[in-house]
């Protein structure tokens, strides 16, 4: 009898043990937010996109595209630090200045206030720098715009993330090309905040 019971009592611990949800502790817990291979694929795309666009072609065909960069304007729940939007708009032109084909067709330039920033760090007046009429101005801008999507239910926490980025021409206001990233995160609520 003795024995039987603690057989039942093995197997009871058994089913509690099988019944417990494996997923209780996630070791292999993921954020929902975008990861450095997000960088990588979208600017990666978003630089073959612009390369191959017709009406950048057509502009670059004329004389090289002067463009400045802003950064991305992040409209998603994530936070994302300064640096790192600069970031992706950085590694895009990183991406077309590697050819140097491509050189001579994109010039890219420092915005008014980095310009100014820059001069004034380094203690350099315009005179010293030359006229500022000769400085060569900027034609189209390049940044991009950041959305995304937050689902949450009592075990999930998904995110779809939308990334746009656009290269418009400065004096008229016409989007020269656009191109767009999409991609979902998903994690396990289990722990999170």
């Amino acid at each position: 009898m003795r024995t039987r019971h603690v057989l039942m009592c093995g197997v009871g611990v058994l089913l509690l043990v099988a019944g417990c949800n494996k997923d209780a502790i996630n070791k292999d817990r993921q954020s929902a937010f975008l990861t450095s291979d997000d960088l990588v694929k979208m600017t990666d795309q978003m630089a073959a996109s612009i390369i191959a666009d017709a009406d950048v072609q057509r502009a670059t065909a004329e004389r090289p595209m002067v463009i400045v960069l802003k950064p991305i304007d992040n409209q998603s729940n994530e936070v994302i630090r300064s640096a790192e939007l600069r970031l992706y708009v950085q590694r895009v032109r990183t991406l077309l200045a590697k050819e140097p084909a491509l050189r001579e067709k994109f010039v890219f330039v420092l915005n008014r206030a980095d310009y100014d920033a820059l001069r004034q760090q380094e203690g350099l007046s315009e005179a010293q720098l030359g006229v500022p009429e000769t400085r060569m101005q900027p034609e189209y801008a390049l940044t991009g715009t950041f959305y995304a999507s937050t689902n949450v239910d009592l075990k999930r926490r998904s995110e779809n993330y939308l990334c746009t980025f656009r290269m418009t021409n400065l004096q008229t206001s016409r989007q020269l090309w656009e191109g767009s990233y999409e991609t979902s995160k998903h994690i396990k609520k289990d722990f999170l905040d």
